[in-house]
């Protein structure tokens, strides 16, 4: 009787591998990381987790290491000639989206404002208007779609629906949530300075800046003031 539980028990965990495996496609297929292997389930569902994870350290961090322009000189430009800086630096998929800037930089902290599950960090930027600030998604909830749509090889028509381009932008918020943000702790106070590597959407009317990390650490050198 052991003998056959354990027959049974091995025939049912290989039917459940065997349902979820990765393949190899060629080179029309979608969704599928540098190696060419695929993130779909033989049930044609899209695993957007496993695809969050194999791009992050290769493709998110590098292209945010590579092509983030100082926040303090893009505000500047921004203030100085909004459009053609917008069209100059900043990336859109779409016609009529907002644009979404990649940038980087060294701030003291304002505020550390934890009064909803969206927290923020207020970044003390004295440049800015009395109308307008700038903050730093820290969550645990982590707002719109800023990372993703700052990625311009993650493209809609690469994806069978909406749905599985929205849950690309889902797992990206809480990779966020649970690999970058939570290095903010009690201990991070008011004054102390904070280095990022992020993304923001520009929304047209609104002076406000709310950038959503890919990387984030306090600082102890000088800011960027």
């Amino acid at each position: 009787m052991k003998l056959l539980r354990n027959t049974c028990l091995i025939l049912i965990i290989s039917a459940l591998f065997m349902s979820c495996t990765f393949v190899k496609h060629d080179g029309s297929s979608k969704n599928k990381n540098n190696d060419g292997v695929s993130f779909y389930f033989e049930d044609e569902s899209f695993d957007a987790v496993e695809y969050v994870h194999d791009i992050w350290d290769d493709r998110v961090l590098t292209i945010f290491e590579e092509e983030a322009y100082d926040l303090k000189e893009l505000l500047s430009l921004l203030r100085t000639d909004t459009e053609t800086t917008k069209k100059k630096y900043g990336i859109r998929k779409e016609e009529l989206s907002p644009y979404t800037f990649i940038v980087s930089g060294t701030f003291p902290i304002y505020e550390v404002n934890r009064d909803s599950s969206a927290g923020l960090l207020v970044l003390d930027l004295p440049d800015l208007s009395q109308e307008s600030n700038c903050t730093i998604q820290i969550g645990p909830v982590i707002k719109k779609s800023m990372v993703r749509d700052a990625l311009e090889f993650i493209k809609f028509d690469d994806f069978n629906n909406q749905i599985e381009f929205a849950n690309i932008s889902r797992e990206i918020n809480f990779y966020i949530r649970d690999n970058v943000v939570s290095v903010v702790n009690e201990s991070w106070e008011p004054g102390m300075n904070v280095s990022f590597l992020g993304a923001f959407t520009l929304y047209d009317g609104s002076e406000e800046i709310m950038i959503t990390p890919v990387w984030l650490e306090l600082n102890n050198g000088e800011s960027d003031e």
